[in-house]
């Protein structure tokens, strides 16, 4: 339970952060553009902020559960003799190898 508060304290500040930064470009690329004195200069610096915050948006947390399961995993589970479901997630297998080695 702690471990999942921790988690998603982390994704507010990382997404509060980045939120923050898109915001401040958004109101500095529209005042580059439009205000008395425009600045293209400032206006591409500001677009690349947006972009590199949105690009840089953190995942929810035990996101990766939905993920189709790696290479690795497939093989890992192969060699305990599991037998894996078509349309299996990363989240899901992994739960099925925590079972079948007690871990």
């Amino acid at each position: 339970m702690l471990e999942l508060l921790i988690e998603g304290g982390r994704y507010a500040v990382r997404a509060g952060g980045l939120a923050l930064v898109a915001g401040v470009s958004v109101f500095l690329l529209f005042a580059s553009l439009f205000g008395q004195k425009p600045s293209l200069l400032v206006a591409a610096a500001s677009a690349l902020a947006i972009a590199a915050s949105v690009l840089s948006w953190p995942r929810m947390p035990k996101a990766w559960r939905a993920d189709p399961p790696t290479d690795r995993q497939l093989a890992y589970a192969e060699q305990l003799g599991l037998v894996v479901p078509e349309g299996v997630t990363k989240g899901q297998l992994s739960d099925m190898i925590s079972q079948a080695t007690g871990r």
